[in-house]
């Protein structure tokens, strides 16, 4: 849905700029979906159904997203 319209992402980041969209991948690095804008900025939806999310993994998100695709910021 995102890829088709890209205000759908707000949905999930209110504070999403649309005009700034450039892609979203569905497993890439191992992460269930990433939303980028032309500002370098990653926008990450895990999917947590059966598991509970943990700090740990949300490190090792940073550093595969740092080391190939800029700076991923985590709120």
């Amino acid at each position: 849905m995102i890829e088709n319209d890209h205000s759908f992402v707000k949905v999930f980041f209110k504070k999403f700029d649309v005009n700034k969209f450039e892609g979203v991948y569905r497993e890439k690095n191992n992460i269930d979906l990433q939303i980028k804008d032309n500002e370098k900025n990653v926008y990450i939806i895990e999917n947590k159904f059966k598991s509970i999310p943990d700090e740990k993994q949300l490190q090792q998100y940073k550093e595969r997203i740092d080391k190939k695709d800029g700076m991923l910021k985590i709120y």
